[in-house]
């Protein structure tokens, strides 16, 4: 069950126990249930550079309350929870703090979500694995540097991690804690850049979904068409393409999601944007040449699907610890108002 606390800080100057902000966003069964933010004053100067980063000044924490008083709160929160973080760095700032303050550390499982996406998205498993990277890629607009607001993007990096590579939340954090840097779903990669001569150049397409097609060619040929292929749906996509299976997809339930919020995204099917021609082509073209040729199982695929299909895209439409938790975010608001 995909259920945790992300939560971030931010800290007044390089000392990582100078935290001046923290933010926390509570997750329950793969949705944001709650988020919470406040500033700490955190008795230390400020340096130009970190106000540089957060915005946050010793004016707007002079009157805050103190993080020996707040974190015990927030601690008895995170307590036997899953606990995940961008990076270690807020884990170690928190750590940091709770010595310098003779505060105990909460007992948790920590989980560091940017390990998560370098073992889901091959092409950041080395760089590229920041945040604000992250959250462009899975279309989450949020304002970065703010405690609150990072900890929620933390929290819907995860989740778009799980439904890219179809994890359950238990295998996730087993393969960010892998040695093995090889990357299972290197073949699911599919992003491209469109053509910009193409007829459809302008347009974003996804692909989910067992294709008749290594998704490899099909993303060459919708770039070569215009299309820029991307690997993730988001609100700025255009196109879903559905192949088998794609029911459970998590690609799928965001595109019906977006549809049903008013959003134009279209879901239709391989052989509405190829033909039949183009896509076998394409695959003898990437594949060695054979002495003799029959169909494969692939040409009869595509050979079964109707004119009719192929005229128009189609919208489809898809159709006690939490009391626990909730009682403590009362109680620290109460307690900070």
């Amino acid at each position: 069950m995909t259920t945790f606390i992300a939560i971030d800080v931010e800290t007044a100057n390089s000392d990582p126990s100078s935290i001046c902000q923290i933010g926390i966003a509570i997750y329950m069964e793969g949705k944001l249930s709650k988020s919470y933010g406040h500033l700490v004053n955190p008795q230390v100067g400020y340096s130009a550079k970190n106000i540089g980063i957060h915005g946050i000044s010793e004016e707007d924490t002079h009157n805050s309350i103190i993080f020996s008083e707040v974190f015990p709160i927030i601690a008895s929160l995170l307590d036997g929870f899953t606990v995940v973080s961008h990076t270690m760095f807020d884990r170690n700032a928190l750590q940091k703090a709770c010595t310098l303050h003779d505060i105990p550390f909460p007992k948790c499982n920590w989980v560091d979500s940017s390990m998560i996406a370098r073992r889901a998205w091959v092409d950041v498993a080395k760089r590229g694995f920041g945040l604000e990277n992250l959250c462009s890629r899975i279309g989450f607009d949020y304002d970065a540097h703010d405690a609150e607001q990072d900890a929620i993007a933390c929290g819907q990096v995860v989740i778009a991690a799980l439904e890219h590579t179809n994890w359950s939340f238990d295998r996730a954090i087993t393969e960010s804690r892998s040695r093995n840097s090889n990357n299972k779903w290197e073949g699911k990669q599919a992003a491209q850049i469109g053509n910009e001569h193409g007829e459809h150049y302008g347009k974003t397409i996804v692909f989910t979904g067992d294709l008749p097609v290594k998704r490899s060619i099909v993303a060459s040929l919708a770039a070569q068409k215009g299309y820029t292929v991307k690997d993730n749906v988001s609100k700025k996509v255009d196109y879903l393409i559905i192949g088998r299976n794609y029911e459970n997809t998590g690609k799928h339930k965001r595109a019906c999601a977006l549809q049903e919020q008013g959003h134009s995204i279209i879901i239709g099917a391989l052989m509405q944007i190829f033909t039949a021609e183009e896509l076998i082509d394409a695959e003898e073209t990437a594949t060695i040449s054979k002495p003799t040729r029959k169909k494969s199982p692939m040409e009869m695929e595509l050979e079964s699907v109707t004119e009719s299909d192929m005229k128009k895209f189609h919208k489809t439409n898809a159709s006690g610890c939490v009391v626990g938790i909730f009682i403590i975010i009362i109680i620290i608001g109460v307690f900070l108002t």
